[in-house]
């Protein structure tokens, strides 16, 4: 199989994969939120944040790390596996202590805590995945495998078992087993390949692996705290109901980031193999990374702010109506971090993990503020416009710094793609002045949009050839 054949094999397992995995996932966060009504619907989406934070913590960035080392040693797997999977595991033994404790400090009611608590067993389950391993390895169709399994477990409970609020702790239970499928099958995958995984316990090797993780593990944390943050602040702020609007919004749009993540994660072994070894190679792979990526941004971004008040509506239903406006925003928060993450794991790549590192913590200060001067005032809508804001500095500070490393071009990118979006923002206005069904016109306007932006050339046979021969080197 060629190179070329590998990528192709990957992106297609991995984007078939999110698409199966973001069918269910709609349809068990729509059911969730219809059966739980918006302030239950909040408690879970608050409790999981809570966990989130400490869910980062137990990786401290070992699997991006192990990802990037495998793929340019395959030799060493045994050797990342044993010594990660071991320190993981203590990792997150630790993780969970801490969070027992934050638990008895927290000022919610009980069955937040207990929810807090249950969905902190994830730590555990997700110690011993080993999807890492998987996409160091080009062996993607594993990964996907493994997380439709595990996700048509945890929607499958659901629909069966949770009828209503009654059921609400059962929840979390749910996603501790979805854990262990997924990750009992990447194991046993890699136990028949590699033989029993050998753990380490080398308290010597595990100071230098976190040495050379924590750029990235304290940059996931904050990554973590961004994404997450606004769940916390309105919880205490604005009560379970406000996190139930904005955790409706958010939920879609980071099922749209998901896809584009598996089209990232796809040529992120590829960045790194280039590296060091073909900078010209490495540029032309991020210029028409974002230049695929800048052609799906842009008709998402402008077909969400049109349609976005009709689509919350018809997916949750009238009482999710007030998270029309924070969806019509983090739509474009979705729009800009599409881009984002091509610019970030361009930085990976080249090993400017602490230059990253900055950047995020910029961010986090940046939302730190804007969240606590606009949530009070604004509620969701304050929260939706902070995390944009620090989506947009975000952009602007990875592509300064990854242009310090590689001299990139992407405004010469927007101008095909706006058209055509310009184009099917007025198929949209109109068949909403028509009163169309908004699932037709979702569809119609993906019509629209890719007629106009193929025969604009938007993307021509040359490009396609270009990229292969890329690909191929």
């Amino acid at each position: 199989m060629t190179v070329f054949q590998r990528i192709l094999k990957n992106m297609l397992s991995l984007f078939t994969a999110g698409i199966l995995n973001q069918f269910l996932a709609i349809l068990g966060i729509t059911y969730l939120a219809r059966v739980l009504g918006p302030a239950d619907f909040g408690k879970i989406n608050f409790a999981f944040a809570i966990v989130s934070y400490f869910l980062i913590v137990s990786k401290m960035g070992l699997d991006v790390w192990g990802n990037r080392e495998v793929a340019r040693d395959k030799y060493k797997v045994q050797e990342y596996v044993g010594n990660i999977f071991g320190l993981r595991i203590s990792l997150s033994l630790l993780s969970y202590l801490v969070l027992v404790l934050l638990v008895g400090l927290l000022a919610n009611p009980e069955e937040t805590k207990h929810l807090v608590m249950f969905y902190g067993l994830v730590l555990f389950t997700n110690a011993f995945l080993l999807d890492w391993i998987w996409f160091a390895l080009e062996k993607m169709e594993y990964v996907a495998l493994s997380q439709v399994l595990g996700q048509f477990c945890y929607v499958g409970l659901i629909l069966l078992l949770v009828k209503d609020a009654a059921r609400l702790l059962w929840i979390p239970w749910f996603q501790v087993l979805a854990g262990i499928v997924t990750a009992g099958l990447l194991g046993m995958l890699y136990v028949h390949r590699f033989g029993k995984i050998r753990f380490s316990l080398s308290h010597a090797a595990w100071p230098r692996l976190l040495r050379k993780s924590l750029p990235i593990g304290l940059s996931s944390i904050i990554v973590a705290l961004l994404i997450y943050f606004n769940f916390v602040v309105l919880g205490l702020l604005k009560g379970d109901e406000a996190v139930g609007y904005y955790s409706a919004a958010w939920k879609i749009t980071w099922l749209l980031i998901v896809l584009a993540t598996s089209y990232a994660d796809t040529i992120f072994p590829v960045m790194s193999q280039y590296y060091g070894r073909s900078t010209d190679s490495l540029k032309l792979l991020l210029e028409y990374g974002s230049k695929a990526i800048i052609a799906v941004a842009i008709p998402l971004a402008v077909g969400g702010i049109v349609l976005g008040r009709s689509l919350i509506t018809l997916v949750y239903g009238g009482q999710y109506s007030d998270a029309g406006s924070a969806f019509q925003i983090l739509i474009c928060y979705a729009a800009l971090n599409y881009l984002n993450m091509i610019y970030a794991r361009g930085l990976w790549a080249c090993g400017k993990q602490k230059t990253y590192l900055i950047i995020v913590s910029i961010e986090a200060l940046v939302l730190l503020i804007s969240s606590l001067v606009l949530v009070p005032t604004m509620g969701v809508v304050g929260a939706a416009v902070s995390i944009l804001l620090v989506e947009t500095i975000g952009i602007i500070l990875h592509y300064w710094q990854l242009n310090k490393v590689i001299e990139l071009s992407w405004s010469n990118h927007t101008i095909k793609p706006g058209l055509a979006a310009g184009l099917m923002v007025l198929f949209l206005l109109a068949g909403l002045r028509m009163e169309i069904n908004e699932i037709v016109l979702v569809g119609g306007g993906v019509f629209v949009y890719s007629v106009f932006f193929i025969l604009l050339k938007g993307v021509t046979r040359e490009d396609l050839t270009l990229m292969r021969s890329l690909i191929v080197r």
